[in-house]
């Protein structure tokens, strides 16, 4: 606000100064007086010298306002990007971490399916499979008891994997009599 005072001041004396000037000139000129040749010159040199004056004051003040407006926007701007950065490290920092977590989850639920695997195999191999009943009473299966009080009577990955075959076997045997009795009639 102070500059656009100044900037009024400024224009007031650019306005006035070289009108008053040009008088002074004029009027010693019909006059043809050399003192109001004096005043005129005077008047122009003060005039001059006192805008110059001004407008280097007006310039100073202007570019400190906006050196100080803009070292402002800056300091905010710094501030907005530390906040943004330090968000950005937490984010990144909690999305680590749960990615770790699932990752571990993931290998130990990998570790528990290449151990039920291997149980398969062994049974398959044996050729005998264990009950649930066996399972909930063998000292692994104490824990799943605590979780599961009626794991005792669910069947085991054992147990459904031998339904399967039978189940497959038998609809390989309903698909071989389906076959010995011949192609059926179509009818339209």
């Amino acid at each position: 606000m102070r500059h656009r005072q100044r900037f009024g001041w400024v224009r007031a004396l650019s306005s006035l100064v070289p009108v008053l000037t040009v008088l002074s000139a004029s009027a010693a000129l019909v006059l043809s007086s050399t003192a109001l040749a004096v005043v005129a010159m005077v008047i122009g040199s003060l005039g001059t010298i006192t805008l110059s004056v001004l407008v280097t004051r007006v310039q100073r003040q202007a570019r400190r306002d906006v050196a100080s407006t803009r070292a402002e926007e800056a300091r905010a701007y710094a501030e907005q990007h530390t906040r943004t950065v330090r968000e950005h490290r937490e984010f990144s920092a909690h999305v680590g971490e749960r990615l770790e977590q699932a990752t571990n989850e993931v290998v130990e639920l990998r570790d528990r399916l290449e151990g039920m695997q291997a149980d398969i195999d062994r049974a398959r191999r044996a050729g005998a499979s264990r009950t649930s009943a066996e399972l909930a009473s063998a000292p692994e299966g104490q824990e799943w008891n605590e979780l599961w009080s009626g794991l005792g009577d669910a069947p085991t990955v054992v147990d459904l994997v031998l339904f399967d075959e039978q189940s497959r076997a038998k609809g390989a045997r309903a698909e071989a009599a389906a076959e010995d009795d011949g192609p059926a009639e179509r009818s339209a």
